[in-house]
C-alpha cells in the first residue's frame, strides 16, 4: 500500500487528477475506501503518506470542495483520532511526533477551508481541543492553536464551545513559553485574549 498511497500523494496536486479523483462520484468513492483502509493501518509510514495525500488534496478546488463537504470532514476527523498514537498520546519515536503533526496540519486546513465559507464546526473544534489535551509537541501545539484561532475568529458559537470544553484552562500549559516555543505561547495567548473579549 505504501507505493500506491506515495503515488497519490504526489498527483493529487495535480489539477486534472485531482479533478478527476475529487469531482466525480467514482473518484470520491475510491479515495473514502482508500482513506479508511490507510487510516485502519497501523502502520505509521502508511497514516503518515494517507495524512500528507490529503493535506495535497486542499491545494485545488475541488479537492478542498470535496473535503469541505460535511460528511467527509466528518469521517477524516473521526478516523484521525482513532489512529492509535493519537487517540493513546503517545509518541514514542520521531516518526510517531511526525504523525501528529501531519494531523495537526489536516486540522489547520479543515479550519482554514471553514473560515472561507464562514461556517463552524463543533465536531472539529472539539476534535481540536482533544488533541491539544495530548499534545505536548510544539509543532503540532502550534498548528493545533492556529486552528483553533482561525475556527474562533468571529464566531460567537465557536467561542462558545471552547469555552464549554474549558479551553482557558488547557491554554495555561502552552502561556509564557520562550525561546523556539514561543510563538506556541502568544498564540495561546491570544487565543485566551479572543475567550475573554467575546460576549
Amino acid at each position: 500500500m505504501l507505493p500506491a498511497l506515495d503515488i497519490l500523494r504526489l498527483i493529487i496536486v495535480h489539477p486534472f487528477v485531482n479533478e478527476r479523483l475529487c469531482n466525480s462520484d467514482s473518484g470520491t468513492v475510491k479515495l473514502a475506501k482508500v482513506f479508511k483502509r490507510g487510516i485502519e493501518n497501523e502502520n505509521p509510514k502508511v497514516q503518515m503518506l494517507l495524512l500528507r495525500g490529503i493535506c495535497n488534496a486542499f491545494t485545488q478546488p475541488h479537492g478542498l470542495k470535496w473535503l469541505s463537504n460535511s460528511e467527509t470532514r466528518s469521517n477524516i476527523v473521526s478516523a484521525v483520532l482513532r489512529m492509535k498514537d493519537i487517540e493513546e498520546g503517545k509518541f514514542p519515536s520521531k516518526q510517531s511526533e511526525g504523525l501528529r503533526v501531519a494531523a495537526s496540519t489536516v486540522f489547520l486546513n479543515f479550519a482554514v477551508a471553514l473560515h472561507k465559507q464562514r461556517c463552524h464546526d463543533f465536531h472539529s473544534i472539539n476534535a481540536v481541543v482533544d488533541m491539544l489535551e495530548k499534545d505536548n509537541d510544539p509543532a503540532s501545539s502550534f498548528r493545533l492553536l492556529v486552528a483553533l484561532g482561525t475556527m474562533m475568529a468571529n464566531d460567537h458559537k465557536a467561542v462558545k464551545i471552547a469555552r464549554e470544553r474549558k479551553l482557558l484552562e488547557r491554554l495555561t500549559k502552552f502561556l509564557g513559553r520562550k525561546g523556539e516555543t514561543e510563538k506556541v505561547g502568544d498564540c495561546a495567548f491570544f487565543i485566551s485574549k479572543v475567550m475573554s473579549d467575546t460576549n
